[in-house]
């Protein structure tokens, strides 16, 4: 079988992080990309939403997440919320990438990519 994604690109929420002061006063853009492997196989899942991951509510939970940390490093909160969608959407293969795309005035990005899309 091909291997068959799951995947919500471009999430744009925010959050207190960093480690400079001047970062914990307010919320910070992030974007947020997730690719999850399928669970069950496209031809197999009849047609019903109960039979693959749910995009809307899982991008919904993401946002929530999100807002609600006050990490200082992006690892870290790529860490828990990685830790999250696996407990909460039984997530084993996926990938997760965070964005903080002001964090550097002569860039358009930068990020922390969890992958464990081969494990």
């Amino acid at each position: 079988m091909a291997k068959q994604e799951v995947f919500i690109q471009g999430l744009r929420t925010e959050a207190i992080i960093g480690v400079h002061d001047f970062e914990r006063h307010a919320a910070q853009p992030l974007i947020v990309h997730l690719q999850m492997v399928a669970a069950v196989d496209f031809a197999h899942a009849r047609d019903q939403l109960s039979q693959t991951y749910d995009y809307q509510e899982i991008s919904q939970s993401v946002d929530t997440f999100v807002k609600a940390s006050a990490f200082e490093l992006i690892e870290t909160l790529a860490h828990h919320l990685g830790e999250f969608l696996e407990r909460e959407f039984q997530l084993q293969r996926y990938r997760l990438t965070i964005e903080k795309p002001e964090a550097l005035s002569n860039t358009s990005t930068v990020g922390v990519v969890i992958d464990k899309l081969g494990e």
